[in-house]
Parts: C-alpha cells; structure tokens; sequence
C-alpha cells in the first residue's frame, strides 16, 4: 500500500470517508425519520387526551399497587418488633402517602390538567394542519452550515500562524508568526 493511501486510512481522512461510505444508511434514515414524524403528528392528534388521562390512572393504579403490595408484605411478619417489618411497614407509610398526595394534587390541578390537555390538542392540530413546521430543524441545520465552515476555516488560519506565546498576568497570547 503506497503512504498516500495509508494516510488517507488514518486520521481525519478516514472519517470523510466512512461518512461518504455511510450516506445510503443515513439517507435511509432521514426517510424513515421524517416517516414516523409524520405517521407521531397523525397519531398525536387523536390521541392526546387518552394519553394524557391514561398515564394519570396508571400512576395512580401503580401507586395504589405498591401501597397494598407493601400493606401485605408487612402484615406477613410473624415479629412486629424485627427490623424487615419495620422498612417493610415504614414502605407502605411512604407509598400511601405519595398516593395520597397524587389524589390531592390531582384534584386541586384538574383545571389546569384539562387546560394543558386543550392546549396538547391544539398544538397538534396546529402542527398536523401545518406538516411543514417538520421541516424547520432540517433548515435550520442547512443554514448554520456555512457558519460552521466559516468557524473552521477561521479556526484552521489562526492555528496556522503561528505559536502561541503566553505572558504572565495577561489573558492575550502573543503569536510568533511562521515563516
């Protein structure tokens, strides 16, 4: 293998590379990406409520879960006085109070539940309306390509200048400039 060749291999020239290898993969990607973005925005429209209030039952029914779960685990001790009843006990004290404060958060916050529950629904309906606001990071993305290049190519002429030479009690180097 000539050196040119092995040089290409190494280094940042071999991450050039393995991008341009990998750009049928991630065009793939970007497809199937944009596909399931489409298909979440679809889906969030008819399914944001149910989502929301079903979470909120399966908290709840996990909490209240935990809390019998803890209840029996610790009437199952013959000895009140052992240290295993105890955290046992002192479990099913925590997770009936996390239920009981879940009710009541619940309960004092419905309004505003179902307020945030409208405004999810709009949103989405704003967006399904709207499939173009999909596009936006991908524009974005575009567009802070030539800052970038114009950041490394900056980068790259001030490294290429020269050596750095730094005095003491002052925050600006001094370049001694290359030939």
């Amino acid at each position: 293998m000539s050196k040119v060749k092995a040089e290409i291999n190494i280094g940042f020239g071999a991450y050039i590379r393995g991008i341009g290898e990998s750009l049928p993969v991630l065009g793939i990607m970007a497809l199937v990406t944009l596909i399931v973005t489409l298909v979440y925005i679809y889906l969030l429209r008819c399914i944001t409520k149910p989502i929301l209030y079903g979470s909120l039952l399966l908290i709840f029914l996990f909490l209240v879960g935990c809390t019998v779960y803890m209840f029996k685990v610790a009437d199952g001790f013959e000895d009140k006085q052992s240290d295993d009843y105890k955290f046992a006990f002192g479990t099913f004290i925590l997770f009936a109070i996390l239920t009981a404060m879940f009710i009541v958060c619940i309960c004092c916050m419905w309004k505003a539940i179902s307020l945030g529950a409208a405004v999810m629904e709009t949103a989405s309906d704003f967006i399904g309306e709207n499939k173009r606001v999909v596009f936006l990071p991908l524009v974005a993305y575009i567009l802070s390509v030539p800052i970038v290049l114009w950041w490394t190519m900056t980068s790259i002429f001030i490294y290429g200048l020269g050596q750095p030479e730094f005095a003491k009690d002052s925050f600006i180097a001094n370049i001694v400039m290359n030939e």
